[in-house]
This record gives structure tokens, C-alpha cells and sequence, in this order.
């Protein structure tokens, strides 16, 4: 992939009409998951009410999973079992989105914004995909983040960034009410889910720019008239040459 900096990449846009500038969150407008930090939050301190813990086991029976121990042992032994490959990504990031299932709003909120806190997202933003977002709605595009993390945790990270969008689309949990359920509205914003949820809140507006760091990025990228990938994981640098006109953002630029 050609490196090209915020510089060369804006020479490339135009004033805009309004199209879409569609970005992925984490990885790419910062560094590290989010909601990975969340969940390995709620797996050390036990955050898991009876139910989530109780949607937990009835996922872990449901793919033949044993569903036995505390709710942090479970909740540890699927993200293992995630990582060795035996439990579906999209699916751990589902229960992810939900596993504060049984809080309110006012203590979800709470919760993402000490996780946030602690985890120094303010540190963590990468400074040139800041700058070019920023370009880019000065130039008139509509800034819209499209994440596979949980929906409150998105919305606080960008307000703490101070970072305005159009709209957000992220992982987002079912309610009752006040209530947080054990359920997402699907398909999340993962892999072809994410063009999916893009469109049902821009139908055919055009994409102009998109940010992806990752391979379940690449149906995201490749609506794009400028795809861009940032600080790219393996999977995306395999899938590039799938995905016409991808260059990588310069680190150095920022």
C-alpha cells in the first residue's frame, strides 16, 4: 500500500455535497478495543448481573459450550475460546455489546466512562486520523463512526474526544425501558454488517472516504471512492489487493 499523508489524501477530495465519511473506531481512530477494555473490566471486577449472567450460559449451551462457574469464569472462558477460534468473533462481540445487561442507563454510563477513563482514551487517539477527520468535516463531508463495540461506549469515547459526527453506528444493545437486555439489534457493524448498518442510515449516499484497520473493515472500505487504511493489521494488508485504490495513512502525519 502507498503511504499518503492527511495532506496528499485531502488534495484528493473535494468541497462536498454532503457525502459520507465512514470511520472505524477502534484501532483505528484510536489505539486498542475499547470493548475488549470494558469486558476485561467487567471480568475482574465481577460487573455481570444475573441477566446477562443468565443470557451468558444460555450462549454457552447453545454452542455446546460448558456453562458452568461464575459469570467472570464464564465470560473468560468464551473470550478464550473466541481466541483459540472455536467461538464465532461476531458473536463475542454481540455479547460484548450486551454483557452490562440488567443496568440502567445512568449506570452504563457511569461504568463506559471510568473504563474510558482509566484506560486513557484521551492518549490512545491517533493524532493523524484526528487530523484528517477533522479536515474533512471542515470541508463539509458527514462524519459517521461505524464500530463493532457496544453503542454507549462509542458515544462517550467520541464526546470525551470532543469529536462531532453525523450520526454513530455501533454494537447496540436492546432496552427495556431503563433497562439494558441481553440483545443487539442485528447485524452489527462487523464485516459486511457494517455496510449494512452504514446504509440503513445514509441508503445510497455516497461514501467518499472511509478508515478501517482490520480485515472485517474491508466491505467498508471498499464502498469507498478513498479507502484508507490505518495502522493496518495483517488481515487488512492480505485483503488490500481486493480493495481498488487503498493507500495507508502516514503515521508520521499528526
Amino acid at each position: 500500500m502507498k503511504l499518503q499523508t492527511v495532506a496528499e489524501i485531502m488534495n484528493r477530495v473535494e468541497v462536498s455535497d454532503e457525502p459520507v465519511v465512514a470511520f472505524d473506531c477502534d484501532g483505528t481512530l484510536w489505539s486498542g478495543d475499547v470493548g475488549e477494555d470494558l469486558y476485561d473490566e467487567q471480568v475482574r471486577s465481577g460487573l455481570f448481573r444475573p441477566l446477562a449472567y443468565e443470557a451468558m450460559r444460555a450462549e454457552a449451551v447453545r454452542h455446546g459450550f460448558d456453562p458452568s462457574g461464575p459469570a467472570p469464569e464464564l465470560a473468560r472462558r468464551l473470550h478464550a475460546l473466541e481466541a483459540r477460534g472455536e467461538y464465532p468473533q461476531e458473536q463475542l462481540y454481540e455479547l460484548m455489546a450486551w454483557a452490562l445487561a440488567g443496568h440502567t442507563r445512568a449506570e452504563v454510563r457511569a461504568t463506559v466512562t471510568d473504563v474510558l477513563t482509566s484506560a486513557k482514551i484521551i492518549q490512545r487517539v491517533r493524532p493523524e486520523t484526528r487530523e484528517l477527520l477533522s479536515r474533512l468535516r471542515g470541508r463539509g463531508y458527514r462524519l459517521i463512526a461505524v464500530s463493532a463495540s457496544t453503542r454507549p461506549l462509542i458515544e462517550v469515547a467520541l464526546e470525551l474526544l470532543r469529536i462531532e459526527t453525523h450520526t454513530i453506528c455501533a454494537a447496540t444493545p436492546l432496552w427495556a425501558e431503563d433497562l439494558m437486555l441481553p440483545d443487539v439489534h442485528r447485524p452489527i457493524p462487523y464485516g459486511p454488517g457494517k455496510v449494512h448498518t452504514l446504509r440503513e442510515v445514509v441508503d445510497d449516499t455516497r461514501v467518499a472516504v472511509a478508515l478501517g484497520d482490520n480485515g472485517f473493515d474491508a466491505d467498508m472500505l471498499r464502498l469507498a471512492r478513498v479507502p484508507i487504511a490505518v495502522h493496518p493489521k495483517d488481515a487488512l494488508r492480505a485483503a488490500a489487493h481486493d480493495i481498488p485504490g487503498l493507500v495507508e495513512l502516514d503515521a508520521r502525519d499528526g
